[in-house]
């Protein structure tokens, strides 16, 4: 089943939408889960919250990129999941892998003012991400966003590991260049 066809069955408050999203993106989505809340029965409650805010989202949003939006739904229910998790373990480097390679350059907030510069933050990334290859742009997205490991995303991308390794480490100093030329400082 498409994409328009699973979105037209939310539209029609169909429950087999939730099936057909499921037979189509489920395992994906707990795949990405699973690596960031490293738990099972977590990411399977990521998975089941996700097709729940899909239901409650359509109507009225209508995504244009349906896969890459339960994407982005699941893996920011995962992040706060693991935020839960090291609050209660009071253990501050219990992160997701991609993430940490990060950190190094970029800072998240919890005020109104840092969630607006992270919104812009990610817009200038956004446009960053833009200039790269089409290669080097999902090795970064498969690597940063789907939380891949070094490997599946050489994989899926058909580079070798040590080639993947360091495009990843050559982009993130780029992208620190370009964060400074536009105004952040990282």
């Amino acid at each position: 089943m498409t994409d328009e066809e699973i979105i037209a069955l939310y539209w029609q408050r169909d429950e087999q939408a939730i099936r057909e999203t499921d037979n189509s993106y489920g395992r994906m989505l707990k795949s990405l889960a699973l690596r960031i809340v490293h738990d099972l029965m977590e990411s399977e409650e990521c998975l089941q919250d996700t097709y729940l805010k899909a239901w409650d989202t359509i109507p009225p949003q209508r995504p244009q990129y349906f896969s890459a939006w339960l994407a982005k739904i699941i893996r920011r229910l995962a992040l706060n999941v693991l935020r839960k998790k090291t609050t209660v373990k009071r253990e501050g480097d219990y992160q997701a892998a991609g993430l940490d390679e990060l950190a190094a350059i970029l800072s998240g907030g919890t005020d109104p003012e840092e969630e607006t510069n992270a919104v812009l933050l990610g817009e200038c990334i956004s446009k960053y991400l833009d200039t790269l290859s089409k290669d080097s742009r999902v090795l970064f997205i498969r690597r940063y966003f789907f939380e891949d490991s070094v490997k599946e995303a050489a994989a899926y991308t058909g580079m070798r590991e040590n080639n993947a390794r360091v495009r990843l480490h050559r982009i993130r100093q780029d992208l620190r260049s370009y964060l400074l030329e536009n105004g952040y400082d990282v």
